[in-house]
C-alpha cells in the first residue's frame, strides 16, 4: 500500500504541476497526503493530526524533535503554502524549503516524510524541472539515510519559527547535484560499453549476418504468400519491410545513444521483432500445410 500510495501521489503531482489554476494551499497538501496513504483512514490519511507528535530515534529510544502543537498545524501549513506560492526563490531552494518546513510542522499522524518529499518534487516540477534526477530524491535519500536524518539536525530539539534551515537546504541541493552527477556518470559508462559492444558485433559481422538470415527468411515467406497479387506486389511488400527494419535500427541506436533504452535490450529488440515476425509467418504456413493434408 505504501509504494502504491506514493506512486499515486507522484502521478497526481505530474497531472497538477502544469495546471493553469494550480495554487499552493492547504487542500493540496491534504489531498496529496490522502493519496500517499492510499486513503487509509485508520492512519489519518488526508487529515491533520489532532494530538501531539514526537520524532523519536527508535534505535536509541530518544526523543529527537518536538513538532508544534496540533492546534497550530493548520495555520502553519497555510503560512508555508503562502511562502512557496510567492515563487520568489529558485525551484531547488523552494523544494528544499518546503521539504524541511512540512517535516518540521509534522502535520499528520503518519506519512510526514513522504508528504514532505512529494511536495519537494512538486516544487521542482512547478519550476520547470521535469527529469526524475532533478525532481525526486527518494532513491538517493534511501541510499543515504544517515545523511538524510543528519540534515534535519538544524531544526534543533523543538519547533521554532525562527530556526535557520540553511544547512538542510544546502544538504538537499548537494544531494540533487550528487544524484545528477551519478546518473550522468552511469549514462556515460553505459554509452561507452554500448559503443564497445556495437563495434565488436560489427567487426565480427554478427549483426549483418543475423539481419541477412532473418530478412532472407522473411523474403522466402513473402514469395510464398498471396500468389495472385503478382511479383510487383510481393516486391513492394519486401521493400516496405526492409525500410521499416532499417528505420527501426536507426531509431534503436538513437534511443540507446541518448540513454532512453539501456544496453539490454539495446538494438537487439529490432532483430527480436523481425525474428518474431518470421516465426509467426512460418507457423502460419506450417498450420496451413497441416490443414491441407488429407
Amino acid at each position: 500500500m505504501t509504494v502504491r500510495g506514493y506512486r499515486d501521489a507522484m502521478s497526481f503531482v505530474l497531472r497538477r504541476a502544469d495546471d493553469a489554476a494550480f495554487r499552493w494551499d492547504r487542500e493540496l497538501v491534504v489531498g496529496l497526503h490522502d493519496r500517499i496513504l492510499a486513503g487509509d483512514g485508520a492512519a489519518g490519511a488526508g487529515r491533520f493530526r489532532t494530538g501531539p507528535a514526537y520524532v523519536v530515534d527508535h534505535r536509541a529510544g530518544q526523543l529527537v524533535f518536538q513538532p508544534p502543537p496540533a492546534g497550530e498545524v493548520p495555520a502553519l501549513v497555510d503560512a508555508a503554502c503562502s511562502v512557496i506560492e510567492q515563487g520568489r526563490e529558485h525551484p531547488a531552494i523552494a523544494a528544499a524549503w518546503i521539504h524541511v518546513a512540512v517535516a518540521a510542522i509534522h502535520p499528520f499522524q503518519d506519512g510526514n516524510g513522504r508528504a514532505s518529499r512529494v511536495l519537494a518534487s512538486l516544487a521542482m516540477y512547478r519550476g520547470g524541472f521535469k527529469l526524475p534526477e532533478f525532481t525526486s530524491l527518494e532513491e538517493w535519500w534511501g541510499r543515504h539515510l544517515s545523511d538524510y536524518y543528519a540534515a534535519f539536525r538544524c531544526l534543533g530539539e523543538a519547533f521554532d519559527h525562527d530556526t535557520d534551515v540553511t544547512p538542510f537546504v544546502r544538504a538537499h541541493m548537494e544531494a540533487q547535484l550528487h544524484q545528477v552527477r551519478a546518473l550522468d556518470l552511469r549514462e556515460r559508462v553505459q554509452h561507452r560499453i554500448w559503443t564497445a559492444v556495437e563495434e565488436a558485433v560489427t567487426a565480427a559481422g554478427l549483426a549483418v549476418l543475423l539481419a541477412t538470415v532473418l530478412l532472407g527468411l522473411l523474403g522466402m515467406q513473402l514469395s510464398r504468400t498471396a500468389p495472385r497479387r503478382g511479383k510487383n506486389a510481393r516486391f513492394g511488400a519486401a521493400v516496405l519491410v526492409y525500410a521499416a527494419y532499417y528505420n527501426a535500427k536507426v531509431l534503436a541506436k538513437t534511443l540507446v545513444g541518448n540513454g532512453t533504452v539501456g544496453l539490454v535490450p539495446g538494438i537487439l529488440w529490432v532483430d527480436a521483432l523481425l525474428a518474431a515476425l518470421v516465426a509467426a509467418m512460418l507457423w502460419r504456413q506450417l498450420r496451413g500445410t497441416q490443414w491441407e493434408q488429407p
